[in-house]
Order: structure tokens, then C-alpha cells, then sequence
């Protein structure tokens, strides 16, 4: 599978970025994330070893395909957010590579982000949050064909984003996974994708619950 996917490789190269950043726009950025729970101190992966099937041959090039496809919208739009962050944040252009590991859910119909979080940390939030606009500006993609849906009509992906030129957000980094059952936590509802961060949101909220009634205590004063 891996030399398969492998083959539609195509490797990142650096761009300059469309506006001058801000470390406030940054700050601003994190914090949306942070407030999404789709940092990895907050975000439960869907992806569970042991919720795990076999993907089987005849899948192997139809999610190749799949991820190549992803990876033809992701790509400008990542090494822009890269450099932007860059501008801001020094400690970004060090020589040292560092990586995180997101989960990318994509919904069968429409190909849009149903959830989409941190499952391994690179150590740097910046960076990390690099990855997830990334991806939310990327999105939608195409819609996934049935031959790659995991009961609940969704498409899982693992895939490593990396400072490094040559390996950045390559599709040899991504991993496609199958699903035996649809997550718990998909049917609760938990971790979508935020409405602030959507051009619609990804489940409904939960009803609120009904206040308490309040009795009023009326009291006579003596005239």
C-alpha cells in the first residue's frame, strides 16, 4: 500500500506567503483551535487500533487516488501557511524538522471536514495549528467513493505534516484507515469541526436544558 501511494507522490516546495502575518492573527488562530478542542490536550482520535479492519488490495489504489486528490488542494494552501507563520514566529525557520500527526474525517456526500484534530503532536502549537488551517482552508474535497467509507459514511485519514521541504505535507505521509464500527464519539457528536471555523456547521448543537422554575416567595408587611 505504502509504495502504491508512494507513486503519486508529489513533493512540496517552499512559497511565499499571500499577506504579511501577525503574531495577533496567530494568536487569534490557536486560540479558535483551542476552543474547538482539535488541539492534541483536548482531541480523542477516532481512529482506535482496536476499531481497525484491514483495508484489502482492491482499496489500495482507489485511496491512493483519493489522498493524491486531496493533496492537489492542500498543497499551495499549506506551504502559504507555513511561510506566513514563518514570518511570524522565527523559531519556525530553524533547520530542525519537526512534524504533527493530524486525523482528517471527510464526509461521504460532499467531501467536507466532519472532524478534523491533532492525534500526535509536533511540540510546537504554532505549527500545529499550521496544519489544521491548512486543511480546514483546503477543504472541501472531492466526495469519496464508496469503495472508501467506513460505516457512518466517512472517510478516516492519518496524515504527518513536517517543516521539511521535502517531506511537508507529501501524500507518503498520509495513511487511510477503515473502521469496523462508526465511532462513539461521531454519534455523540463530540469534536466536529466548529461553526466558526466552517462555512456551515458539522452537527447540530445539543438542546439546552429547560431552566428550573422559580417560585416567588411573596411576603404581607404588617401595615
Amino acid at each position: 500500500m505504502l509504495a502504491t501511494i508512494a507513486l503519486l507522490t508529489a513533493c512540496c516546495s517552499e512559497v511565499p506567503p499571500s499577506a504579511a502575518p501577525t503574531i495577533i492573527h496567530y494568536r487569534q488562530k490557536i486560540e479558535a483551535w483551542r476552543s474547538a478542542q482539535a488541539l492534541s490536550d483536548a482531541y480523542v482520535p477516532e481512529v482506535r487500533a482496536w476499531n481497525r479492519v484491514a483495508i484489502g488490495k482492491t482499496r489500495h489504489v482507489p485511496f491512493a487516488l483519493y489522498i493524491n486528490s486531496m493533496h492537489e488542494r492542500l498543497h499551495d494552501v499549506y506551504e502559504e501557511e507555513l511561510a506566513a507563520a514563518r514570518e511570524a514566529y522565527p523559531e519556525l525557520r530553524g533547520k530542525a524538522d519537526i512534524a504533527v500527526l493530524l486525523e482528517i474525517v471527510v464526509n461521504q456526500g460532499d467531501g467536507r471536514l466532519a472532524r478534523l484534530g491533532v492525534a500526535k503532536s509536533s511540540g510546537s502549537v504554532v505549527f500545529d495549528v499550521v496544519a489544521l488551517e491548512a486543511v480546514r482552508r483546503a477543504a472541501p474535497f472531492d466526495a469519496p467513493p464508496q469503495l472508501l467509507l467506513s460505516p457512518g459514511g466517512k472517510v478516516y485519514i492519518h496524515w504527518m505534516f513536517n517543516t521539511d521541504p521535502y517531506q511537508a505535507c507529501a501524500t507518503f505521509n498520509a495513511r487511510p484507515f477503515l473502521l469496523a464500527s462508526a465511532p462513539a464519539a461521531a454519534a455523540a457528536g463530540r469534536q466536529p469541526v466548529p461553526v466558526h471555523l466552517t462555512d456551515r456547521p458539522r452537527f447540530a448543537p445539543p438542546p439546552l436544558a429547560p431552566a428550573p422554575a422559580t417560585r416567588q416567595v411573596h411576603s404581607e408587611q404588617a401595615p
